[in-house]
């Protein structure tokens, strides 16, 4: 079968690109031709984490990571277009224009994962396969996450209602997107692994030694500092495990920041050097859904946390339905989740058990 993959491939997030990529290998795997629909919507905005500091500690602040992005940004987009270009296998260039044309080639579209469906593609809906009247394949979401659900508020609701019925099959990847989905066409549908579960990565990874000798704490942290402070938080994570080394990830393009109680900081990782880092952790600390989603594929223990409203309901999604008791708010909660030790034993099961349930959506939908 060919399929056309619409998605984030193109955003400078490390998230974004490993669940497109993920996604592809995991079909190509199963016999299908795939492609990476080379589409980017006009008003998609690469979105910046900010602390709400005082305005003149935000100047201070702003113009520190202005000059960080000035000297780490370009090779980052670099190495970030190095993997697209390299390890996708990309459609031709797609615009609005000829947007029909090419999903028509297709003998099915998925769509997903990442925040396809959320507030910033409620006014453009190529993502609910608008503007596509000739297309006679199957139409597929998988995992797509829509951050918050404000189905009855949306301005396009019958829109996007109509769109979503003429769906062949429909999965989500959180709660909140499926109550999302509930609350618009009043169908139940099924939630699915992120697509990082789905493969291995062992093609990037094999063969490739440690980025960074011996035991260490990876941070990676886009938003902002946990309550009572990250520093204050890998102290207590520092005493619990008997590991000095504080290695960190920066998203220097989109979520700049300064960790100088870390011991080395990468400003332009690779997506692959990514992969590697969270491979050869021994603790891992973030507030990113793909960072946890790497944490629990490499069965590392780890504590995650979230801080802005908008990101919060992915992280309770998955306290919900795995049972999670490191997904804490502030240093208290983390405190009681270290002394309480590690429960990354339990959830395997159950991420295999989903993991094993998405493969059967995808094939039932492509079959």
């Amino acid at each position: 079968m060919k399929i056309g993959i619409l998605t984030y491939h193109f955003a400078i997030n490390y998230g974004a690109v490993l669940q497109c990529y993920a996604l592809q290998q995991y079909l190509r795997s199963k016999g299908h031709y795939v492609e990476v629909i080379n589409f980017v919507p006009k008003n998609y905005s690469r979105k910046r984490f900010w602390e709400n500091n005082d305005l003149r500690h935000q100047i201070i602040i702003g113009v520190k990571k202005m000059l960080l992005k000035l000297r780490y940004s370009l090779e980052m987009r670099r190495s970030f277009n190095d993997f697209v270009s390299h390890r996708l296998f990309l459609s031709e260039p797609v615009g609005y224009e000829n947007f029909s044309s090419v999903i028509d080639k297709y003998d099915a579209v998925i769509t997903g994962s990442d925040q396809v469906w959320g507030p910033s593609r409620w006014d453009d809906l190529c993502y609910f396969f608008d503007n596509t009247p000739s297309f006679q394949g199957r139409k597929i979401s998988y995992a797509p996450c829509c951050a918050v659900n404000r189905a009855k508020s949306i301005k396009k609701r019958a829109d996007i209602a109509s769109l979503l019925l003429d769906f062949h099959s429909i999965s989500v990847r959180n709660l909140e997107t499926r109550d999302f989905v509930f609350d618009l066409i009043g169908k139940k549908v099924q939630i699915v692994s992120d697509p990082t579960l789905l493969y291995d990565f062992g093609q990037l990874t094999d063969g490739v030694q440690p980025l960074v000798k011996g035991k260490y704490i990876l941070v990676y942290v886009l938003g902002g500092d946990i309550n009572g402070g990250n520093e204050e938080a890998i102290e207590l994570i520092k005493k619990h495990t008997g590991v000095s080394n504080v290695v960190a990830v920066v998203l220097t393009e989109n979520a700049p920041k300064f960790f100088d109680w870390a011991t080395k900081v990468f400003y332009c990782a690779s997506p692959t050097d990514w992969v590697v880092l969270f491979k050869y952790a021994s603790f891992v600390y973030t507030d990113s859904f793909h960072g946890v989603m790497f944490s629990m594929k490499n069965v590392k223990p780890f504590v995650t946390y979230y801080k802005e409203k908008d990101r919060a309901s992915r992280f309770i999604d998955l306290k919900q339905r795995y049972g999670l008791n490191n997904v804490v708010t502030n240093l208290n909660e983390l405190t009681n989740c270290l002394a309480n030790g590690d429960d990354s034993i339990h959830y395997i099961d159950r991420m295999c058990d989903d993991i094993e349930q998405s493969k059967i959506f995808l094939q039932k939908s492509l079959s």
